[in-house]
């Protein structure tokens, strides 16, 4: 609901002048011990009587004064909230609860707790007669509950997207086939030089296509093709011709190379799809004009730089894509590998881009990031590096 910092302030304050007269009995204290959750009793004027050891606990891991709130009004804990909703939602709830005009009060609630943001379901239960009413304020701690929900509902997306993958494949492949069948044709009709050119190329992206749909529907399957190794050098260079056509003559594209072939055990043909998808992202963010820059370089990460992109240490191949695009919003950065998710508007895209360019980094052993960038965005795959076979033992 609010930052500890706020609420070691208002702990540290002066209690509540009047000691409690309906102070818990020790069999109150060992029943509040015995929930499982940060439990405190409130009386009937909301003072906290007395506190859980796993309230204690959780006050001290988070650096909380003794005697952990005992003896504070309640409704000073959430005041010092100020405006947050959840703490307003909770202090009102407390006073229905105690006025009898509620029965209980719940409520999940984000907490920024040092370290790590955890998630708490709040229950506020009634407890004693009218005359002395008090009630039992309960934070269960629900974060990894939530956790396993949200990848819960990630694996039924990825269940739909599945399924939608297979139908889809099977209708675009036979729309292909015409197109490739009328290609074939025209491949033995008289054609000059330039014609010839422009044929090769659309039977080029035809051979494409079509091996997208074999991955497509790999994909919807859940198989897997081997691996081969491959230099990522090679791979991004052999897709230049492409990158260009795709982004159009007002997007200046540059290629970066380091030394060496940069080389890892990959499907060669997911590599090509996952930049030409990074590419498109970048070209729609600028609006089909800017600056789109690919690095291909090899990078050891140590331990603390690994930790920092979800890998191990070891050496990797790094794929860079940089775009001179407004970049992505702070608040929309945790869930641009989300299926389905899109910020382009009407139909200008499914959100399964970005998905699918994460599923074949991590099906590599690797990962895809978006990095902190001054200007624009930047996507950086990381792939496990594999040993020159041209290089000497």
């Amino acid at each position: 609901m609010a930052d500890f910092e706020d609420y070691d302030g208002a702990l540290a304050r002066p209690r509540d002048d009047a000691a409690p007269a309906d102070a818990p009995t020790p069999r109150e204290r060992a029943l509040l011990d015995a929930i499982p959750a940060n439990a405190a009793l409130v009386g009937h004027d909301a003072t906290i009587l007395a506190v859980n050891a796993a309230w204690r606990r959780f006050a001290h891991d988070n650096g909380w004064h003794d005697p952990a709130g005992v003896g504070l009004n309640y409704r000073r804990v959430c005041a010092a909230a100020g405006d947050d909703p959840h703490a307003v939602a909770a202090r009102e709830g407390l006073d229905a609860v105690l006025a009898g005009s509620l029965h209980s009060f719940e409520r999940d609630y984000p907490c920024d707790a040092p370290g790590a943001a955890r998630w708490f379901h709040l229950l506020i239960a009634p407890y004693g007669e009218d005359s002395s009413r008090g009630a039992v304020v309960m934070h269960f701690d629900v974060t990894q509950a939530r956790r396993l929900a949200e990848a819960l509902q990630q694996a039924q997306k990825m269940e739909t997207v599945g399924r939608m993958t297979s139908g889809l494949s099977h209708d675009f492949n036979n729309v292909l086939q015409v197109l490739v069948t009328n290609l074939k044709v025209l491949e033995r009709w008289p054609a000059t030089a330039a014609q010839r050119e422009h044929l090769a190329t659309a039977m080029d992206a035809a051979r494409r296509a079509e091996e997208l749909i074999r991955r497509l529907l790999d994909f919807a399957r859940r198989r897997a093709r081997e691996p081969e190794l491959a230099a990522a050098t090679e791979v991004v260079h052999g897709l230049e011709p492409m990158l260009r056509q795709v982004l159009g003559r007002d997007t200046v594209l540059e290629l970066r190379y380091a030394d060496g072939g940069a080389f890892t055990w990959l499907d060669r043909h997911r590599l090509e799809m996952a930049v030409l998808n990074l590419a498109v992202n970048a070209r729609d963010a600028m609006h089909d004009h800017g600056r789109l820059e690919i690095t291909v370089d090899s990078r050891r990460l140590d331990a603390s730089a690994g930790a920092a992109v979800g890998l191990q240490a070891g050496p990797y191949v790094r794929i860079a894509v940089q775009d001179s695009g407004p970049g992505v919003p702070a608040e929309l950065r945790s869930r641009v590998f989300e299926p389905f998710f899109t910020t382009r508007p009407g139909d200008g895209g499914t959100g399964l881009g970005l998905t699918m360019v994460r599923e074949f980094a991590r099906g590599a052993g690797g990962d895809v990031v978006l990095e902190p960038s001054a200007s624009g965005a930047r996507f950086v795959l990381w792939l496990p590096a594999a040993a020159d076979p041209a290089a000497p033992h």
